[in-house]
């Protein structure tokens, strides 16, 4: 597990906003605060390591990148992405940001088959249908019934 990281990026008007979020020591991360600014939703600290630790591995200009948006958006005294995002320069800034907003919505570091999962449950995409759409599971009579020994019978197979 990640830890915490609360250093000279953070601001307390940002660490406040991703601290209300999931309510952790790890959601008080400048990450975390980025991903507050980005994405203005509750968001979740574990999902949030995860994507953390997978963006520092692949974007060479990682740290770099985030404080430099961290710092436009104090500057631009943002309190919600519209305020800056228009103003994120072109290039590594601009590729990173687009890809905390679509890592969040989606809770994967890309769209191919091989790309990180880094959430499911907590993925924004699947938060506006959680309540009719059940998470992927191998049970056979309900979403993740591991415990249940009965599985509900397959017959009769009707015939064509």
């Amino acid at each position: 597990m990640l830890t915490a990281y609360a250093g000279p990026l953070q601001s307390s008007a940002l660490a406040g906003a991703g601290t209300a979020a999931s309510g952790s020591a790890a959601a008080t991360s400048p990450f975390m605060s980025l991903s507050q600014m980005l994405v203005n939703h509750g968001l979740n600290a574990a999902a949030g390591a995860k994507m953390e630790a997978y963006a520092r591995a692949n974007f060479a200009d990682f740290a770099d990148s985030s404080a430099a948006i961290l710092q436009l958006a104090q500057e631009r005294k943002a309190t919600a992405v519209e305020d800056f995002y228009d103003d994120i320069p072109e290039g590594p800034q601009r590729k990173l940001a687009q890809w905390i907003i679509f890592a969040w919505y989606s809770g994967m570091a890309g769209a191919g088959k091989a790309d990180a999962m880094f959430t499911y449950e907590h993925a924004l995409t699947f938060q506006v249908t959680r309540d009719v759409v059940a998470i992927p599971s191998y049970g056979f009579t309900a979403p993740n019934a591991w415990e249940q020994l009965d599985n509900a019978p397959l017959l009769p197979i009707p015939q064509f």
